[in-house]
């Protein structure tokens, strides 16, 4: 089929994936740019805030206008349980239309973190439908191109992973391999034929569109708030650009009260979603009763409550 008859699609595409994985590099890799999403290379991550791009490409007999979510790195240290909240209500709001497919991205062996938001996310966010539409990619494989390395390692997760692969593998539908080297050691090639790996299963594999309960009632509950939250941000970017240009102190005095204020608002409006996004987990939480059946699975001993899901939504599923 020629690209001019090709049919129109949309895919939207979640990444996941803890601190340093290199979700933002396969993020890159995908939308053919290696700085549209910021890059981290250590326990620091380097996505602070949830970063949605739209690109065009034309694969497969198909244009799809293929949109990209990146998120903040799982076990981020650095945020917040309200930032925290606050990032997963304003990642469920990117996706408040529904997704084609989430990317867990992982750099090796699976860590406890991992499996801790792997848990939350199919349990209490997304419901059990995501695993159909979840890929595991294994990113930074020397030999990804190779289907007989590719087994050998997909065989020594299940036998050597431990606990947390036990917890992820057994739902696992799709598993993608690919290598994202640094442009300026030859990695262009390699990326190129590590993008057409991941555009090949989202093109083919993901038509199918999913709405998760939760982003179905983050839609209603949260949109007044994030509205007020990203209107905040552009007032605050477009007054700090009007105080460089400001010549007169008293003109830089008012410009500045304003940028006070529409911090405290964007502050005030990230709390409001950060309250009603605990509000939903830990209904959800209640609703599902996952929080015994996780803690069985890890054998913890903490006390089997719907709270414990909501701290560990906070503490260790930095997840959006």
């Amino acid at each position: 089929m020629s690209l001019s008859k090709a049919a129109s699609c949309n895919r939207t595409v979640v990444f996941i994936g803890r601190t340093g994985s290199g979700k933002s590099t396969c993020a890159n890799t995908l939308a053919g740019n290696f700085g549209l999403f910021k890059e981290s290379d250590g326990s620091v991550s380097e996505t602070k805030i949830v970063e949605a791009k739209t690109i065009r490409v034309d694969r497969y007999g198909k244009k799809c206008n293929l949109k990209i979510v990146d998120t903040i790195g799982i076990g981020d240290t650095k945020l917040s349980p309200d930032e925290v909240l606050q990032r997963l209500a304003a990642a469920c709001n990117e996706c408040k239309e529904g997704i084609n497919a989430v990317l867990f991205v992982t750099g090796g062996r699976f860590t406890e973190e991992e499996a801790d938001a792997w848990d939350v996310m199919w349990q209490v966010l997304f419901g059990e439908e995501v695993l159909e539409h979840t890929a595991i990619v294994r990113t930074n494989f020397l030999k990804f191109q190779d289907q007989k390395a590719v087994g050998i390692d997909k065989k020594k997760l299940k036998e050597e992973g431990g606990s947390a692969a036990s917890r992820i593998l057994p739902y696992v539908r799709y598993f993608l391999y690919v290598d994202n080297p640094p442009e300026q050691y030859g990695g262009k090639e390699v990326r190129e034929c590590s993008k057409e790996i991941l555009l090949k299963h989202l093109i083919v594999n993901c038509e199918k569109v999913f709405q998760p309960p939760v982003m179905r009632e983050v839609k209603q509950k949260i949109s007044e708030h994030a509205r007020a939250h990203q209107e905040a941000i552009d007032k605050q970017v477009q007054l700090k650009a009007e105080l460089k240009e400001a010549r007169d102190q008293v003109e830089r005095l008012r410009i500045q009260a304003e940028v006070d204020k529409a911090s405290k608002e964007k502050d005030e409006a990230g709390k409001a979603m950060a309250r009603e996004m605990e509000a939903i987990i830990d209904r959800k939480a209640r609703e599902r009763g996952v929080a015994s059946r996780i803690l069985g699975s890890v054998g913890g001993a903490i006390d089997k409550t719907a709270g414990f899901m909501v701290n560990t939504a906070k503490k260790a599923c930095s997840v959006m």
